[in-house]
C-alpha cells in the first residue's frame, strides 16, 4: 500500500499558523521539540504511523517515567530525562500528522488532552521518587492538574474575541505565557549535570512555578463575567 509522505516543507506550512499561539503559551515547546518534530514527521507518516498512533507511543514513554526513577539505578535521572523529551517530540508529532494529513478529530484532541495530563502526574511523580519526596511530586501535579482545569474554565467562559496571538498581553498574560512556557523546559532540565541535589532543587522550583501558574489561572478564571442565571 502506498502511503504518501508529506515534505518538510508541507510540514512546515501545516504548522506556521500555529506558530504564533505556541510561542506565546508554550515557548519551550515550541522553540525546543517542534524543530526536531518537523523533521521526524515525514519518516513517521513514511512508517505508516497515525496521529492517535504517536499520542499513545508518547503515552507509553510517559508510562515508564516513575518505573525509570524508582529503578532506573545510576541511570534514572538520564532515562526520566530522555524519556520527558521523548514525550514532548511525539507530542508535536502527532499534531503534525494530524495538521499536514488532515486527520484532526475529536478524539484526538482528547486523546491528546488525556495523554498531557497524565504525563504532568508521572513526570512530577518521577521528579519526586528522584528527589525522595514521591508525595511533593503528587503535589506538584495536583496544582497543575487544578491550574489546567482553570483554564479550561476560563477559555470556555470568555465570551468570542480575536484569536488569541492577536490580541495584547496583559502583564499577567505575559507571566502567565512564560510559567506555561517552563513547564516543557523539565525534561531538559532533569538532563543538566548538577549532581545528586538537582532533582530536589527542581522539585522545589516545580513546586513554586505550579503554584504561580494555579493562582494566575484562578484569576483568569474568575475575571469572566458570570451567565445570567435563574437567580
Amino acid at each position: 500500500m502506498n502511503r504518501r509522505v508529506p515534505s518538510l516543507a508541507e510540514v512546515w506550512a501545516s504548522y506556521r499558523p500555529k506558530m504564533p499561539e505556541e510561542l506565546r503559551g508554550e515557548w519551550a515547546c515550541a522553540l525546543f521539540y517542534r524543530p526536531p518534530s518537523i523533521l521526524l514527521t515525514p519518516l513517521f507518516a513514511a512508517c505508516g504511523f497515525s496521529p492517535n498512533a504517536v499520542t499513545l507511543l508518547g503515552l507509553v514513554c510517559a508510562a515508564f517515567l516513575p518505573w525509570c526513577a524508582a529503578y532506573g539505578g545510576e541511570d534514572a535521572v538520564l532515562l526520566v530525562g530522555a524519556l520527558g523529551v521523548a514525550f514532548c517530540v511525539l507530542d508535536c508529532i502527532d499534531g503534525n500528522l494530524a495538521r499536514v494529513s488532515g486527520r484532526l478529530s475529536h478524539l484526538g484532541a482528547k486523546l491528546d488532552g488525556a495523554t498531557d495530563i497524565l504525563y504532568r502526574i508521572l513526570l512530577y511523580a518521577a521528579l519526586g521518587l528522584l528527589a525522595g519526596a514521591l508525595a511533593a511530586g503528587l503535589a506538584c501535579a495536583l496544582l497543575a492538574i487544578l491550574a489546567r482545569a482553570c483554564r479550561v474554565y476560563a477559555e470556555k467562559s470568555a465570551p468570542p474575541t480575536a484569536p488569541a496571538a492577536a490580541a495584547p498581553l496583559s502583564w499577567g498574560g505575559y507571566a502567565f505565557a512564560f510559567l506555561s512556557g517552563l513547564d516543557h523546559l523539565l525534561p531538559l532540565a532533569i538532563l543538566l549535570p548538577f549532581g545528586a541535589g538537582w532533582p530536589a532543587w527542581l522539585l522545589a522550583w516545580v513546586a513554586l512555578y505550579s503554584s504561580g501558574d494555579l493562582l494566575l489561572s484562578l484569576r483568569s478564571a474568575f475575571a469572566q463575567p458570570r451567565q445570567p442565571g435563574p437567580f
